[in-house]
């Protein structure tokens, strides 16, 4: 068959496995398609641009949509979407829908004379290549009008993908994947005031593992607190992920950061005023813990929101290497500020850091979010929550895998103190050095995993055996400068650890159970440590640190073996995320 065009002819084209030939070949091929493309579009009574037929198509094919949403399916950036949007809106192609579950967010509807510009599009466009395809009945007409646009798109990304040859130009590839995530401004936005908020945190806890030794001088009292700041995470997750399940996430989230800087704020007035007493740090750590458990599950989902399916993975990596750069900057931070001013001055500062947070979600733009289905109010949610987990064998044993490196393993907070205190004798100063070259490590390792794409439940397997070798490696270092120099591997494997398995997590479940299933890796993680935080310092105070540490090796060790054999008897070692079948759109 030959393609003639107003302006060129082409050579018959073959089929099938022979469809591209030469390089010269395809470059005929391109410039025929892009011209009947301009074409069609050009043929329409109302002259509209190609995304702006694009962004038509797309409301028509989906029906009512967000902008956030428009951005995806296009490839396209919100900002650019919203000027397409505004474009056709005054047009009248276009009008605004207000959502009924909320009045702030609206979505994009096609109005008769949108409607009516695709219709005469269509009956130009089939006409125009009728004319120059006689051959063809109107059927086949009909299909190649549809499908030529879209050819187009894709050819010109190939246009534009094959001029990316050169080094400078993969690095710029590079570079896109790993940060593909903050195009979305709303993402930016949180991305933003994770890592002021973040900072904070890690100030706090240093503090906080300061304050409790120089109250007590007990690695005992020093878990304890912990535990207790834990531990309503281990009794609340369930019900902060039936909560992120049924309301909107972001209004949860300025309420619970709301609520945690004014605990931080009140915890650096009593130190700062000298009236703290180890009660008083039981009850506001216990404060502490009960906003961690209805928070969590929230903001986990909210990053799935933010940015798709898609890219969530890339989003999750992020968000832990704005954690762990929060970790660099934080005890470097707090080990400066507790040596020349004091501990209470730690706190404040976490206290005004959680503004960020509240600021960026009253910023965030709602019509731009990627919302999941909400689940509605019925009897037995939670439980409901559990049995779901407990049915899908990749949920099942990633959680199982997170409860036993978070009792064993993740207790840093009891054992980096007390290996700095009691082992090496580096004081305050040692233990932020550890704390900020293990966060430099993770930073490293979080952009090196945001770019190497999705991950599977073996690449969770193989970084949890890499984080058993690095925790028991410190654990038998003679020096406190080879624990040093060993930090950055636990940081790396460390974040592998944690981004992995929460993409693991959400990109299994169901949009309508998610919040709930993070809830579980929340209580997995974090909830543990009511348990694992006591047992890991009682073996600090009565045998070594290094023991405690060579217990954490042992339980990440055993996690990834669990998780091999699981995994290999269910058939669910390489298992395809459910999100790329049930939100295929996004």
């Amino acid at each position: 068959m030959q393609f003639v065009t107003p302006l060129t002819a082409t050579p018959p084209v073959a089929t099938g496995p022979d469809l591209v030939g030469s390089a010269a070949d395809l470059d005929r091929l391109r410039v025929v398609v892009l011209r009947i493309a301009r074409r069609i579009r050009t043929s329409s009574p109302e002259t509209i641009t190609a995304s702006q037929a694009s962004t038509l198509g797309t409301i028509m094919r989906h029906g009512p949509c967000t902008i956030g949403f428009i951005a995806d399916i296009e490839h396209m950036q919100p900002p650019s979407a919203s000027k397409i949007v505004s474009a056709l809106e005054q047009r009248g192609f276009v009008a605004r829908q207000t959502d009924p579950a909320d009045r702030r967010c609206s979505r994009m509807v096609l109005t008769p004379a949108g409607e009516q510009v695709i219709a005469d599009a269509r009956e130009a466009g089939r006409g125009w290549l009728a004319s120059r395809l006689p051959d063809l009945n109107d059927d086949e007409i009909a299909t190649v009008a549809a499908a030529i646009p879209a050819v187009a798109r894709h050819l010109r990304r190939g246009q534009r993908a094959s001029r990316h040859g050169n080094v400078n130009a993969r690095f710029e590839a590079l570079g896109r994947r790993t940060f593909s995530s903050l195009r979305f401004r709303n993402y930016r936005l949180y991305f933003v005031s994770q890592i002021i908020s973040f900072s904070g945190t890690w100030m706090q806890s240093i503090a906080l593992s300061w304050l409790v030794l120089e109250l007590t001088g007990s690695g005992t009292a020093l878990g304890t607190v912990l535990a207790m700041q834990f531990l309503p995470t281990l009794l609340l997750a369930p019900i902060g992920g039936m909560l992120a399940d049924r309301f909107e996430k972001r209004r949860l989230i300025i309420g619970t950061q709301t609520v945690a800087g004014l605990l931080a704020l009140a915890l650096g007035v009593i130190t700062l005023t000298g009236v703290v007493e180890l009660w008083m740090v039981y009850a506001l750590a216990a404060g502490f813990g009960t906003v961690t458990a209805l928070d969590n599950p929230s903001r986990q989902t909210f990053v799935m929101e933010m940015v798709g399916a898609d890219d969530v993975s890339n989003a999750v990596t992020l968000n832990s290497v704005v954690v762990n750069g929060a970790r660099v900057i934080g005890p470097a931070v707090a080990g400066v500020v507790i040596a020349t001013a004091g501990v209470g001055e730690c706190f404040v500062f976490n206290a005004v850091s959680y503004l960020a947070v509240v600021t960026a979600m009253l910023l965030i733009r709602p019509d731009q979010l990627h919302e999941s289905a909400r689940s509605v109010r019925a009897p037995r949610q939670v439980r409901d929550g559990f049995r779901y987990v407990w049915s899908e064998p990749t949920l099942r044993t990633t959680i199982i895998m997170l409860v036993l490196i978070g009792t064993l393993t993740f207790e840093f907070s009891t054992t980096l103190p007390m290996l700095a205190e009691f082992t090496f004798d580096a004081g305050p100063t040692g233990l932020a050095i550890m704390t900020s070259m293990m966060g430099g490590g993770a930073v490293i390792g979080g952009l090196a995993i945001a770019a190497a794409g999705p991950p599977t439940p073996k690449r969770l397997i193989v970084v949890a055996t890499a984080f058993g070798v690095a925790v028991g490696t410190i654990a038998v270092m003679p020096t406190i400068g080879l624990v040093y120099a060993m930090m950055p591997f636990v940081g790396v494997t460390s974040v592998s650890t944690i981004a992995w398995s929460n993409a693991t997590l959400q990109l299994h479940s169901d949009p309508k159970m998610r919040g709930r299933v993070m809830a579980l890796f929340s209580m997995s993680l974090m909830g543990s440590t009511p348990i694992g935080g006591p047992i890991v310092g009682w073996l600090g105070d009565h045998t070594s640190p290094r023991v405690s540490l060579l217990v954490g090796a042992v339980g990440a060790f055993a996690a990834a073996g669990f998780g091999y054999i699981s995994l290999v008897r269910a058939g669910r070692l390489d298992a395809e995320p459910l999100a790329a079948v049930l939100e295929p759109a996004r």
